[in-house]
């Protein structure tokens, strides 16, 4: 199977907490509340276009992006991520 950019994002939103959203690559227009979104930086315009390789085999750096009412919730969210994504 060819996995696109948007494939591997998706691959890291599922094994984050869900208690809050995670948007790929924008935020969702109107998003409220506490929101995450997944980026690619470096990538191409196309975050569906086939890269190659099975999901998990790409080496690439990713930005993930919080927002919440407090500096500090904003490093409980991130601390919530890493662990989840680290485990």
């Amino acid at each position: 199977m060819t996995a696109s950019m948007a494939d591997h994002l998706r691959a890291v939103r599922g094994a984050m907490p869900d208690d809050y959203p995670v948007d790929l690559f924008a935020p969702e227009p109107g998003r409220a509340g506490q929101w995450a979104v997944l980026e690619a930086p470096a990538w191409a315009s196309d975050p569906d276009a086939p890269i190659g390789g099975d999901v998990g085999t790409i080496v690439t750096p990713i930005r993930l992006r919080v927002v919440t009412g407090t500096p500090e919730g904003a490093a409980v969210m991130l601390d919530r991520a890493r662990q989840s994504l680290t485990a």
